[in-house]
């Protein structure tokens, strides 16, 4: 039997003026798990799945309330989870998505809340406009993409313009897609069914780069129904019809949706120590079979629960798949909107600390 073998984790939400040692400890701890895994049954995994939230945010200048400290910590965490394994897990085989906690928002500007009032399809037009249009939102994950490079995963800055991309690897005789979306690109301020990513734009850029693979797999932070009306449950549809499984964090709540017809989404509970449980997933998949097994550890200070949940592909996919068309033309008048955006960079001023309290 050939197997592929990927771990999946998220929402670490890294801040040590928050939480001192507690966090340090909670990262030992999962380190410590993993470590277990490997040393008692042998467990490597191919590959390695992080969907979003390694900083808190930017809550001040001092270490650790800064984000760049925040993501320095993850990087060392992240290189020290690489080499609990013999041989290590070389970071080409390590693929992140930015959350809304990895956002500095410092770097949100007044002027581009005007997407949160804006026609349905102007998210779209900037994000493929690309330019100085869109920098300007992107400015907030400027942090993020510093952190990918002084990490050396320049992979996953495929397209640096919009921190998104597509890789494949060869394993077990099967071709593997991964997809890498931005959901945090325009997060701020907007809760539940308010935030908008450009997903299916996304997608149709995506897409060429991963059809062909015998398995497709993709990354989030939101699941589909955080966002935006315009988007949900458009973009959830289209997800499930072209990918073989969609992991995605944010929700802080383990969960396994499967269906016959379409993906096996897979949803990995928060890592941070002030999660009522933490958790992460190791996914063990036979591509030959089409079977597989979800192997969830949780744990809190008292005690650590292993469950087992089988996995089948579903049954079949569509022969041609057809992408929903995104119209992103730009007319004169919604060029000079955007253009007056740009022109201007007043950031806003407000209590940052309360906008991180939840997710």
């Amino acid at each position: 039997m050939t197997q592929i073998t990927w771990l999946h984790f998220s929402d670490l939400h890294i801040c040590p003026p928050r939480d001192g040692w507690d966090a340090r400890k909670n990262m030992e701890q999962l380190l410590d798990q993993i470590h277990e895994l490997n040393a008692q049954q042998g467990i490597r995994p191919d590959l390695i799945f992080f969907t979003g939230d390694a900083a808190f945010g930017q809550i001040g200048n001092k270490q650790g309330e800064n984000i760049a400290d925040q993501f320095e910590i993850f990087g060392n965490f992240l290189s020290s989870l690489c080499n609990v394994f013999s041989p290590p897990i070389p970071f080409r085989d390590v693929f992140l998505v930015p959350g809304n906690h990895d956002v500095d928002r410092s770097r949100i500007y007044e002027e581009t809340t005007y997407l949160d009032s804006a026609r349905e399809d102007e998210p779209e037009r900037i994000f493929e406009t690309g330019g100085r249009r869109l920098s300007i939102y992107m400015d907030r994950l400027e942090p993020y993409s510093e952190f990918l490079r002084k990490q050396n995963l320049d992979h996953l800055l495929q397209d640096p313009e919009r921190l998104i991309y597509t890789h494949t690897r060869n394993l077990a005789g099967t071709t593997i897609g991964i997809a890498g979306f931005n959901t945090a690109w325009l997060s701020g301020r907007s809760g539940k069914n308010a935030i908008r990513t450009a997903g299916l734009l996304q997608l149709n850029r995506l897409w060429d780069h991963v059809k062909d693979a015998s398995l497709r797999i993709a990354l989030l932070h939101h699941p589909s129904n955080w966002l935006h009306p315009s988007e949900d449950p458009k973009l959830g549809r289209e997800l499930r019809q072209l990918f073989d499984f969609i992991l995605h964090g944010h929700e802080h709540e383990h969960f396994i949706e499967t269906s016959d017809n379409s993906a096996t989404v897979i949803s990995v509970g928060a890592s941070f120590h002030k999660s009522n449980r933490r958790n992460f997933n190791l996914v063990q998949f036979d591509p030959d079979s089409g079977n597989g097994e979800v192997i969830t550890h949780s744990w809190d200070a008292q005690n650590t629960q292993v469950g087992r949940r089988t996995i089948q592909r579903r049954a079949a996919r569509p022969a041609e798949p057809q992408l929903l068309t995104v119209d992103v033309s730009t007319s004169d008048e919604a060029f000079e909107e955007i253009r007056s955006i740009v022109n201007s960079f007043k950031k806003l001023n407000h209590d940052q600390e309360k906008d991180f309290n939840d997710f």
